[in-house]
């Protein structure tokens, strides 16, 4: 990882943004900085259209586990609004599962429910992924990383 980036959590494991509109992408992204008053460094692969960002927060800090989430939820806005993917080069596990699952209309929702239906019936495999997350849940796994 580049200085300063040492102990980012990774927070966006990968979202993907076509290459044409990647000046749209640095454009909305610097303004999330400007607005969140937080460096969001960009880092990624021009080849692949794969990206992240490694903000300098701490999850032993309170008032950054609450950036934590202003950041992916503006980095969630950004991506779409860029015309890509907030997931891309990994699964959206639970962190990232209620940003994106926002953007889900309600009939992809219920095609989601559906295929988790079929293959886990009794709900066993990875109960809480691809499913309505609590917040409280969420900061609660912070603490635990």
């Amino acid at each position: 990882r580049p200085n300063g980036t040492k102990n980012a959590p990774r927070l966006l494991p990968g979202f993907s943004v076509d290459r044409a509109h990647f000046p749209e992408l640095q454009t909305k992204l610097n303004e999330l900085e400007n607005k969140l008053h937080a460096p969001l460094p960009l880092y990624g692969s021009w080849t692949n259209e794969i990206f992240t960002v490694l903000p300098a927060v701490s999850l032993a800090s309170v008032g950054d586990r609450q950036k934590i989430f202003k950041i992916i939820d503006g980095m969630n806005a950004v991506v779409r609004d860029s015309g890509g993917e907030l997931v891309a080069a990994e699964g959206e596990g639970r962190l990232l599962s209620r940003f994106v699952r926002a953007d889900w209309d309600d009939e992809y929702a219920e095609i989601v429910a559906k295929v988790k239906q079929v293959f886990d019936p009794n709900s066993i495999l990875n109960p809480s992924a691809k499913a309505s997350v609590e917040l409280k849940d969420l900061v609660a796994g912070l603490k635990k990383i």
